[in-house]
């Protein structure tokens, strides 16, 4: 398996762990693309956050809960009688997850636009409340947003059903117009290149993004480890 078996997203990764680690190196990646176009008063910076990911919350995975239904004996101990349970669940898992998130900020620190890369993170349970309250607190406190969202299972915080339905999608928001642009495609289409806005007074820069996410793929050796992790599963 080669990137170029692909126009554009490898799908086999949306269901893989290895999903984690693209994302990672993907994030660096685009600031490295990014980072010879900007004007020289932009900085790139990435922020790193942790988010607790119950087992509940996975997208992936169904939680394989035990219950013990009411019916053992009770015990006795040091002449009190002890009731058994009417019923045991097994414990949440919890896991931290770290959520990379790509900023470009101004001369002054002034956060300007941010660039996030979709992770399972992002688009379930707690993480993905989280991740709509933040957004939309950027977006009010005039920031720009990209977001870019190449993971087909999940939730989105866009209520429009063009987006709702469609394989993935990239959005620019910009704080300058409030409006979102939409791109949408499927795995057999290449992947948009989309602008990203700076300051009104700056004219946008292109994130080569198909060219991004095709580098990570083959750097990374990610079809020898899709190919490891399937051999592992038989």
């Amino acid at each position: 398996m080669k990137a170029t078996d692909y126009p554009g997203m490898v799908p086999q990764l949306e269901n893989s762990e290895l999903i984690h680690g693209f994302h990672t190196m993907v994030i660096a990646d685009i600031l490295r693309d990014l980072v010879p176009k900007l004007p020289d008063r932009y900085l790139g910076y990435i922020e790193t956050t942790v988010v607790l990911e119950s087992v509940e919350d996975r997208t992936y995975r169904v939680p394989d809960v035990h219950v013990s239904l009411a019916g053992e004996p009770a015990m006795e101990y040091a002449g009190i009688i002890r009731p058994a349970p009417t019923f045991t669940l097994d414990a949440v898992e919890e896991l931290e997850r770290k959520v990379r998130t790509l900023q470009l900020r101004d001369a002054d620190n002034n956060l300007i636009t941010t660039i996030e890369l979709l992770s399972p993170t992002n688009k379930s349970g707690r993480g993905f409340e989280a991740f709509k309250t933040k957004q939309e607190a950027l977006f009010r406190a005039g920031v720009n947003l990209v977001e870019i969202d190449l993971l087909q299972p999940g939730k989105r915080r866009f209520w429009d059903s063009r987006i709702a339905d469609t394989p993935y999608v990239i959005t620019v928001s910009r704080s300058s117009t409030r409006k979102i642009d939409v791109w949408t495609f499927t795995p057999n289409d290449p992947i948009p290149n989309p602008p990203i806005p700076l300051l009104p007074e700056d004219e946008d820069v292109t994130l080569d993004l198909q060219k991004v996410v095709r580098s990570t793929f083959e750097g990374g050796a990610f079809a020898r480890k899709l190919a490891h992790e399937a051999t592992k599963k038989k």
